[in-house]
């Protein structure tokens, strides 16, 4: 992406924030557990650039929208009838998240799992076949 994003003008800024964005959405749908959010979600995550990236404002939704936009996402309406809102769901992410961002890591490398009997440094042992 970020060979598309430079070769089209864009600057590589804006293609780390790019991936930086999705990965943060990726974070919000794990940590709810669930298969749409609102657009306002991101304004939630304090720690993060959005709640200034806009001229030192807040990610507005339109922002949002044209942030994704590249990435072949748009908002739909979600929720009940009387309470719609935009929003996204996360099977308009799953392209972008497997193109632009690495996977989650489940495990830690040097964490305890079914393998640890084959150690890295440990003598590796081998079963002779007796004739």
């Amino acid at each position: 992406m970020d060979a598309a994003l430079t070769l089209n003008g864009a600057g590589a800024e804006e293609a780390s924030l790019g991936t930086l964005l999705l990965s943060d959405i990726r974070d919000i749908f794990e940590r709810r557990g669930c298969d749409e959010i609102p657009s306002a979600a991101l304004g939630a995550m304090a720690d993060r650039p959005w709640g200034e990236c806009n001229r030192g404002k807040a990610l507005t939704q339109n922002g949002l929208a044209k942030r994704l936009k590249p990435f072949g996402i748009t908002p739909k309406m979600m929720g009940p009838e009387s309470k719609r809102v935009s929003g996204y769901s996360v099977e308009s992410f799953a392209d972008a998240f497997n193109r632009y961002i690495p996977p989650t890591a489940t495990s830690h490398p040097h964490s305890p799992n079914k393998f640890n009997y084959l150690r890295e440094n440990a003598p590796r042992r081998r079963k002779l076949l007796r004739l």
